[in-house]
C-alpha cells in the first residue's frame, strides 16, 4: 500500500510551462471563436465578455441573470417555446464543446525543462490529478494505474468530456434565479408575448426555468466523480504524506479533500504556494477544505515547487 499521495492542480502544469491558465482559454476563444467569445461572454458578464473565459469555473457560478434576460428578451419574444428551449440547450452545449476543444489542443511543446525530484522514482505513490493533461505520464513516466484523472483525461482520449463547473447546488440556483422573478416579469411587459404563451406570468416562468436548467447544467458533480472512481479512492488508506502541488484549493473541490482527510486523519500535508504573499493563504485555505478548526490539529508544511525542482 502506498504511503504517499500527490494531489495535482493546474499550477503544476503552469510551473512546467504549459499554457493551461483560464487566461489562455480566453485568448483561445478570442482567436478561434471571436463571435462566440463576445456572444456567450456577455451572457455571463454584461460589460466584459472576457471575464467568463479568463476565470471560467468561477464565472460559471456567477451567472448574470438580469443581464442575460435584458440582452436576449427581444429575440425570445419572437420564439415559440420549443425554440427558446433549443436556444438554451445550444448555449449549454457550446460552453462544454469550446472548453473541450481548448484542453484537447493544449501544446505540450511549450513545456520547460523543470521537473520535480522524487516523483519519477516514486513507484508506489498515488496521484490524484485535477488536470486534463497527461503531464504525469508524458514527463514523469508515471504508469496510468497509479493516477486518477478525477475530472477527465483528454491527454489520452480527445473525445473524453472534461468535467468543469461551479459548486452551487440546484436548490441554491433555484433560489437565486427566483429572486429575480419580479424584475424578469417587469421586463416581459415591454414585449409582445410569443404566440404559444398564454400570459406574461407563464412567459416569466418559462424563462426562469430555462435559466435554472442552464445554470444547473454547469454544476460540477463532485459526488458522482467520487462514486465513479470509488475503486481508486478505496486505495487511499494508510497514507503518511500528502503533497498538494499547484492546486487552487477551491471550495468546489472540498468534497475530495474531506474524503481523503477522513480516511487518513494522521497524514502530514505538504502544500505548495506561489510567492510569499500566497504562503499564509494556502495554509488557511487548506485547513478550511479539511474542516480543521483546531490550529495545530493537522500538520501542514507549505513549500514552493522550486524547492523540489531537480538540480542540473
Amino acid at each position: 500500500m502506498s504511503k504517499k499521495l500527490y494531489i495535482i492542480g493546474n499550477g503544476f502544469d503552469l510551473w512546467q510551462g504549459l499554457l493551461t491558465s483560464y487566461q489562455c482559454f480566453n485568448c483561445f476563444m478570442c482567436r478561434i471563436h471571436p463571435d462566440d467569445h463576445r456572444r456567450i461572454g456577455h451572457i455571463y458578464n454584461q460589460l466584459d465578455p472576457s471575464m467568463l473565459w479568463s476565470d471560467y469555473e468561477k464565472a460559471l457560478g456567477k451567472l448574470n441573470v438580469i443581464g442575460l434576460v435584458e440582452r436576449n428578451i427581444e429575440n425570445w419574444a419572437n420564439m415559440e417555446s420549443h425554440q427558446l428551449e433549443n436556444a438554451f440547450d445550444s448555449l449549454a452545449v457550446d460552453l462544454k464543446l469550446y472548453f473541450q476543444e481548448w484542453v484537447t489542443n493544449i501544446n505540450y511543446d511549450t513545456a520547460n525543462n523543470k521537473r520535480l525530484c522524487g516523483i519519477c522514482n516514486d513507484k508506489d505513490a498515488l496521484f490524484l490529478t485535477f488536470n486534463y493533461t497527461n503531464t504525469l505520464e508524458r514527463f514523469y513516466g508515471i504508469p496510468q494505474k497509479q493516477i486518477c484523472y478525477i475530472h477527465g483525461d483528454t491527454g489520452n482520449n480527445e473525445l473524453l468530456q472534461p468535467i468543469v463547473g461551479h459548486g452551487l447546488s440546484n436548490a441554491e440556483i433555484r433560489e437565486k434565479v427566483e429572486s429575480f422573478r419580479d424584475k424578469i416579469y417587469q421586463l416581459t411587459l415591454h414585449y409582445q408575448l410569443p404566440q404559444d404563451v398564454a400570459n406574461h406570468e407563464a412567459w416569466t416562468s418559462q424563462i426562469i426555468n430555462e435559466i435554472i436548467d442552464l445554470w444547473s447544467g454547469a454544476h460540477k458533480d463532485t459526488k458522482s466523480c467520487l462514486d465513479d472512481n470509488g475503486t481508486w479512492f478505496s486505495r487511499l488508506t494508510d497514507i503518511e504524506n500528502i503533497y498538494v502541488l499547484g492546486h487552487s484549493l477551491s471550495e468546489v473541490d472540498a468534497r475530495y479533500f474531506e474524503f481523503i482527510c477522513e480516511k487518513n486523519p494522521d497524514a502530514k500535508w505538504h502544500v505548495s504556494y506561489y510567492g510569499e504573499n500566497d504562503k499564509g493563504s494556502k495554509e488557511r485555505d487548506l485547513r478550511k477544505l479539511l474542516k480543521d478548526t483546531k490550529t495545530h490539529a493537522i500538520l501542514i508544511k507549505p513549500f514552493q515547487l522550486d524547492d523540489l525542482c531537480c538540480k542540473e
